[in-house]
């Protein structure tokens, strides 16, 4: 089955109701790959490493990048210079206002996401929520960020019930951000390719998927 063909699928299959933007990651994915999603009409592409939006914007000119993966500070720098659209991954206040000092510098404003390790996982990066909480009136006065939600990883696991549990406790400390402190966060992403469909019933408007598009994909 081709690109289009999975992707056209993947669409009909995603409920009419409620407005998804899917974001393919293609940091496995070859470039011949990301011409075929690129062909079909794909402008959203996921990429982990700076580095390789870089590399890649020089051969795929046009495409709305999300950097999905951990950013270190020290590449804030070049995430805001690239023009990456958002930013999906601060998970630090130290690496907020990098990137915040690095936008001003450049009189622009990032649009970005608040990572939250919903899970506390160690192995995974993001606030943790009591941090969240913490950080949070500082985070959204950095004037060179655009904060416009959250997003997560969700477990590494097969059960559904799980899964669901993450998502839905990202869509209420969303809801309970924005109640306390009376700011819009639009966006949250959240839902990969073995579970967006339980993060899309919890409210994702953000899903980031790769091995269910692309051949040989391991994202």
């Amino acid at each position: 089955m081709s690109f289009a063909e999975k992707y056209t699928a993947l669409l009909k299959a995603l409920p009419q109701d409620h407005a998804v933007r899917v974001v393919v990651v293609s940091k496995y994915a070859t470039l011949d790959q990301m011409k075929e999603a690129y062909e079909a009409g794909i402008r959203d592409f996921g990429e982990n490493k700076i580095q390789d939006v870089e590399a890649k914007s020089l051969v795929m000119p046009g495409i709305r990048w999300h950097m999905i993966g951990h950013l270190q500070k020290n590449k804030a720098k070049k995430a805001v210079e690239l023009g990456v659209c958002l930013i999906h991954s601060i998970d630090s206040l130290a690496l907020a206002q990098k990137v915040s000092d690095c936008s001003e510098a450049l009189q622009r404003r990032q649009p970005v996401l608040l990572q939250v390790n919903i899970t506390r996982e160690p192995q995974k990066t993001g606030f943790l929520e009591e941090v969240l909480w913490r950080d949070f009136p500082q985070l959204m006065a950095l004037h060179g960020l655009d904060v416009q939600g959250l997003m997560t990883v969700g477990p590494h696991t097969d059960d559904a019930l799980q899964s669901i549990a993450c998502f839905r406790y990202l869509h209420e400390l969303r809801d309970k951000l924005k109640d306390q402190f009376a700011c819009a966060l639009p966006e949250l992403s959240m839902g990969m390719s073995k579970d967006f469909f339980h993060a899309i019933e919890s409210g994702a408007t953000i899903i980031r998927i790769g091995s269910h598009l692309f051949e040989h994909n391991k994202g």
